[in-house]
């Protein structure tokens, strides 16, 4: 699941410690699964950097662009679906925070937390129904509704678990990068929740 975080400080330390060593893991896994990868397709890790912007942690998304420009699979989605989905063997799990600690940690740095596309099933298991309560008696301020992962059906669903955890929702694109079928702006956040972010939010001032 991915939680998102808004209006934090992002020098507080036991938030920063946890975000750096999620990043090197990252970029340890992503060394794995190449390795994995070199061994049946030929692909390097300097092709694998040539598609990571600068000072960014190297994710699966790199690798399929990475995979892309060699001509092995079509697109990015592609890639996903294939040789980097959880069911792959060339695809090595990463370690992250427990939900649970991650929400606190946020809360800690002043943040605002909000849960990302919880009903998007494509992406693989969701989060239960009635751990969102939990999530919510817990400090979790809002929930993703519009998001291109989600049907219509999913959308009036998340609306209806914000209203009854006393959540506002948002929207989201989900942009990273023209190698996906996602574009800038299909998918905004209501006033009413931009105004509720900028109201709880205690660890960084918002730029405009």
């Amino acid at each position: 699941m991915h939680l998102l975080s808004y209006l934090h400080d992002p020098e507080e330390p036991d938030l920063r410690g946890t975000l750096r060593a999620t990043r090197e893991d990252r970029n340890t896994r992503a060394r794995r699964m190449v390795d994995l990868l070199a061994a049946d397709t030929g692909l390097t890790w300097a092709e694998v950097e040539a598609q990571v912007a600068s000072g960014a942690a190297v994710g699966r998304p790199h690798i399929a662009d990475a995979l892309v420009a060699r001509g092995l699979v079509g697109s990015r989605d592609e890639a996903f679906a294939t040789l980097l989905h959880r069911t792959s063997r060339y695809y090595v799990p990463h370690g992250a925070p427990q939900v649970g600690d991650a929400l606190q940690m946020v809360l800690r740095a002043g943040g605002v937390p909000v849960l990302a596309h919880p009903l998007a099933a494509q992406r693989g298991r969701v989060l239960p129904e009635e751990a969102i309560g939990e999530l919510a008696r817990a400090g979790l301020r809002g929930i993703e509704a519009d998001h291109p992962d989600h049907t219509p059906e999913q959308r009036d669903r998340v609306r209806r678990l914000a209203a009854e955890h006393e959540l506002f929702w948002t929207g989201s694109s989900d942009y990273h990068g023209a190698a996906r079928h996602y574009r800038i702006g299909e998918c905004t956040t209501p006033d009413a929740a931009v105004e509720a972010v900028l109201a709880a939010g205690r660890g960084s001032a918002a730029s405009t």
